[in-house]
């Protein structure tokens, strides 16, 4: 899970300097116990551990990611306590482990097949879906789709473009 990486990151600076986390140990769809946080931490000349991840591998686990975020939100949108606009957008902030960005079009493909195949039960979605990852913006994934990298990584800066 996030939180068990969070721990692994935290786990890592205490060990010899240039060990790395294999990131294929964490995934936020398997649980792992706490004393096994430090499951991927790899010091420098050991083997890996894992498998890694294979072919597309990295780009499915990232899009099972943020399609799992958009139907929680969908979920939520059509709460009772939810006050529903002429238009509501998504914003995604993707924190998780999974560096896809060398084939980014590619994740960004799958996701939407799956989101294309996803039948959501809830009456109302979003009328715009953004993702936030990596420090690029990717406006309206299932429009438009633009693409806007940030030097900086600010999610403020994009929320700013969104509303004007």
């Amino acid at each position: 899970t996030l939180e068990s990486l969070k721990i692994a990151e935290a786990e890592v600076k205490k060990h010899p300097k240039g060990s790395i986390i294999e990131l294929c140990h964490y995934s936020p769809f398997e649980k792992l116990p706490k004393k096994k946080s430090d499951i991927g931490i790899i010091a420098p000349g050991d083997k890996l551990k894992g498998k890694g991840w294979d072919g597309d591998q990295a780009e499915r686990e990232w899009a099972k990611i943020i399609l799992n975020s958009i139907e929680r939100k969908v979920h939520l949108l059509n709460e009772g306590h939810f006050e529903r606009k002429e238009e509501n957008q998504l914003i995604i902030e993707d924190n998780s482990p999974v560096d896809f960005m060398k084939r980014e079009d590619e994740a960004i493909d799958i996701l939407k097949k799956k989101y294309n195949q996803t039948v959501f039960s809830e009456k109302s979605t979003f009328d715009k879906i953004h993702i936030f990852s990596n420090c690029t913006l990717i406006y309206d994934i299932f429009g438009e789709n633009l693409k806007v990298k940030c030097a900086e990584g600010r999610i403020a800066t994009f929320i700013q473009l969104i509303n004007h």
